[in-house]
C-alpha cells in the first residue's frame, strides 16, 4: 500500500484539486480564531465569509460549507448562552444552541458521505471527516442542554447541578482548529 501511495505522489496525484484545496484551506484557517474564549465579531464575520466561499454547487465543498457555517453559528450561540441574563433568555439561547448542534451533526454526516464519495486519498479522507468521537461529544452536549432547558423551565436546582456535572464530564480534548488545519494540510496537499 505504501508503495502505491508513493507512486501516486510521484505521478502528481493530489488528494484534492487545487481549487478545492485552496478553498478548504482558507475556510479552515478562518475557523482558527473561533477556538478562543472570547471571539470578536470580526472573526465570526471572516469565518462566515470563508464558509460562504465554499462552492455551493460542488458535491464536496457544498456539504463542507454547510458544516463550516454550523461551526460559526454554534460559536455565536455559545456566546449568546454565556451572556444570557434571564431564565427566558437562557432557555431561548440553549434551545437555539441545541438546534445548531443538531444541524452540525446532520451536515457532518452529509459531509462525511461526500468526502467518502469524492476524496480518493485515504489520509485526506480521514483528515476531512468528522469523527464518530466528535459527533458523540456534540450529541452529549445536546443532551446536557436538554437537561439545562428542563432546569430553566422548572426552576430545578437539582437539574441545574446535574447539567453542570454532566457538562464537566464531556471530554473536550479534541484537536484545536489549528491542529485540524495542519493535519488537513499534511494529508491533503
Amino acid at each position: 500500500m505504501a508503495l502505491l501511495l508513493g507512486a501516486s505522489a510521484a505521478l502528481g496525484f493530489h488528494a484534492l484539486s487545487p481549487g478545492r484545496y485552496v478553498a478548504l484551506d482558507a475556510a479552515s484557517k478562518a475557523l482558527i480564531p473561533l477556538d478562543r474564549d472570547r471571539v470578536p465579531a470580526s472573526a465570526l464575520a471572516a469565518a462566515q465569509r470563508a464558509c460562504n466561499r465554499l462552492d455551493r454547487a460542488d458535491p464536496l465543498l457544498a456539504p463542507l460549507g454547510r458544516q463550516c457555517s454550523d461551526v460559526v453559528s454554534g460559536v455565536r450561540r455559545v456566546t449568546t448562552l454565556d451572556r444570557c441574563g434571564s431564565r427566558k433568555g437562557c432557555l431561548r439561547a440553549s434551545v437555539r444552541l441545541r438546534q445548531s448542534l443538531a444541524s452540525y451533526v446532520r451536515n457532518a454526516r452529509s459531509a462525511n458521505r461526500a468526502i467518502d464519495a469524492s476524496v480518493p486519498d485515504p489520509a485526506c479522507r480521514v483528515a476531512l471527516r468528522t469523527s464518530a468521537q466528535e459527533l458523540g461529544q456534540v450529541k452529549r452536549l445536546a443532551s446536557v442542554l436538554r437537561l439545562l432547558e428542563r432546569a430553566l423551565k422548572t426552576g430545578s436546582t437539582a437539574d441545574l447541578r446535574r447539567a453542570e456535572k454532566r457538562f464537566d464530564t464531556i471530554n473536550d480534548s479534541g484537536p484545536s482548529a489549528e491542529q485540524e488545519r495542519d493535519r488537513f494540510r499534511r494529508a491533503c496537499a
